[in-house]
């Protein structure tokens, strides 16, 4: 493999490895919150179902599937409410942005899809438009100290 193949592939397995430290830190704190007023099964489920429409993700499991199915005003109604936390939305709009620009090098359905996603949380209020796109050493900090505190 060409040297220039190689960075970019190390590269991109930090950047994503910094994205999934987020997810874990929100889906932790989010399960956290829900547990008293869902039950601990339901809280996981819905933190899950919450994550995976944070970054535009499609369930793989049958079980996720289903809940996403029949709790989606659920799911709608806590992602909206994430726009009163300030460190969730600062944490997912850099990881979103950094998947923006990983996907760029991806597949058409990915890139096709981007827009929509990001409408979607800017007008959630989730998406913090004034960030800028964060450096490799920036966002793996973040990330890093975001997963941490949770």
């Amino acid at each position: 493999m060409n040297p220039r193949k190689l960075f970019k592939k190390r590269f991109y397995k930090k950047m994503l490895s910094g994205v999934d430290m987020v997810k874990m830190g929100v889906l932790d704190r989010l399960a956290g919150r829900f547990q008293g007023r869902y039950g601990q099964e339901t809280a996981d489920s819905l933190a899950a179902a919450v994550v995976n429409e944070l970054f535009s993700e499609i369930p793989s499991d049958p079980h996720a599937k289903e809940f996403l199915k029949l709790n989606k005003a659920v799911v709608e109604r806590e992602l909206s409410n994430l726009k009163h936390d300030d460190e969730i939305c600062n944490a997912v709009t850099q990881a979103v942005r950094i998947k923006v620009s990983l996907s760029y090098d991806q597949i058409e359905d990915v890139r096709r899809l981007l827009p929509e996603h990001l409408e979607k949380l800017a007008s959630l209020g989730i998406l913090i438009e004034t960030l800028e796109t964060p450096t490799l050493s920036s966002f793996l900090r973040m990330a890093n100290e975001f997963y941490q505190r949770k």
